[in-house]
């Protein structure tokens, strides 16, 4: 690890603004011995006003969502720790920006100990955000509970249940959601108090699931499964997981979903049809997303809820996002 970890990042000379900015192929990459590179990212963004809060590490800065969230960090006013862990692969889903005015060094698999060891003496307050890959979940979530760190895991995919019963199992306190978007948790709770209320409601119905990403998502929709759970509990209980149906292709997104085309690359379309046996009751529920500023900050939300929680020694230290919204957590 480089010797910046004592400090700020020192600045690169011959790269505007002082940061050593990151371009995977536009710009050569300032190296750190045999084959190594040390990459930050920055650019600017408001910030509001702080008061004493977590300090917030995003893993990983150099995807669209991880980015997105670490900019939300900042308006919000929080620290944001200047380091981001990043996986095997050296692509990144963004380039020549970065997070708002925060130099942010990147970690390699190999350094994130020792990175971690430093950054839990220097932010006490610590809690990880982690918008990551599918295939990294559980790796992930072992490693922030087998260093006792509090975290919030907004990455989708994985081995759900080996992930909930590894952190229950761990004591670390932890927020862990298929969908960190308020008003679509909202939904969520409005259909799970609707399978609690009404069992059976829709049987004999038809399901129709469709779901609308970014190509570059490749698992199905957390919320679609979470809320075909509801609708299996309300009498449908055939309709599977493997039903839904998953959109990636640019022209059924728009022409089919309705995505606008500058939506294309960051969206969340969801439809679910319900039709009655003899087709003359259709219903309709539909919540559709473009962007992700939704999702970033409602991740920060989830950050502040949970650090409130371990900051009073909550006897529970498992939650979702459901749990969030009826603490009244919502800035």
């Amino acid at each position: 690890m480089s010797q910046s970890m004592d400090g700020m990042i020192r600045q690169s000379s011959g790269i505007s603004d002082g940061y050593l900015v990151d371009t995977y192929g536009s710009e050569r990459v300032r190296g750190r011995g045999k084959g190594y590179g040390r990459r930050v990212l920055s650019t600017r963004c408001q910030a509001a006003s702080s008061t004493q809060q977590p300090a917030i590490l995003v893993n990983s800065c150099t995807g669209k969502m991880g980015h997105a969230t670490a900019e939300a960090v900042v308006r919000a006013g929080l620290t944001l720790i200047p380091y981001t862990f990043t996986g095997r692969s050296e692509a990144v889903a963004v380039g020549n920006v970065g997070v708002c005015g925060v130099p942010v060094e990147l970690i390699t698999p190999q350094e994130r100990q020792v990175a971690l060891d430093k950054i839990k003496a220097d932010y006490p307050d610590l809690v990880v955000i982690d918008y990551t890959l599918p295939s990294a979940v559980n790796e992930n979530a072992l490693f922030y509970c087998e260093n006792g760190i509090p975290f919030v895991m907004g990455t989708t995919g994985g081995d759900r249940d080996k992930l909930l019963e590894d952190v229950a199992a761990s004591g670390v306190y932890a927020v862990i959601a298929p969908n960190m978007g308020k008003q679509i948790v909202a939904f969520q709770t409005m259909m799970e108090s609707m399978a609690e209320e009404f069992p059976g409601c829709f049987q004999g119905y038809s399901l129709r699931v469709v779901e609308s990403h970014q190509r570059t998502k490749a698992d199905t929709s957390g919320t679609a499964k979470a809320v075909v759970q509801s609708f299996q509990k309300m009498g449908l209980s055939d309709f599977k997981e493997s039903d839904i149906e998953k959109v990636r292709e640019k022209e059924a997104q728009m022409f089919d979903m309705g995505v606008p085309e500058e939506c294309i690359d960051g969206h969340a379309f969801h439809t679910y049809t319900l039709t009655s046996e003899d087709g003359s009751v259709t219903l309709e529920f539909k919540h559709n997303v473009c962007g992700r500023k939704v999702y970033a900050e409602g991740t920060v939300d989830a950050a502040i809820f949970l650090h409130q929680q371990r900051q009073k020694g909550a006897a529970t230290k498992l939650y979702n996002m459901i749990d969030v919204l009826k603490a009244g957590a919502m800035r």
